[in-house]
């Protein structure tokens, strides 16, 4: 396994800090300079980042009843 996988390498803290907004201007220096500094962990904070930022998928009960709804109007015509 890679070292930046290892659960308890610095990096992982310091993005998990910086993206929950807790991280102190000297923790975000130090992420920015270990991104700098190397392409994968560059990579791998811009993959978790935009993770991070999406919006949360929805439930199995609200795929469900949109995919009912989605199957009644095209029953009805409305969508083709």
């Amino acid at each position: 396994m890679p070292l930046f996988m290892e659960e308890n390498n610095p990096f992982w803290q310091l993005l998990a800090r910086h993206l929950s907004g807790e991280a102190s201007a000297s923790e975000k220096e130090t992420l920015q300079q270990m991104l700098a500094d190397d392409p994968v962990l560059r990579h791998t904070a811009t993959v978790v980042g935009a993770a991070w930022k999406s919006p949360a998928l929805p439930d199995a009960a609200g795929l469900q009843e949109r995919a009912s709804s989605l199957l009644d109007r095209i029953k009805k015509g409305e969508v083709s």
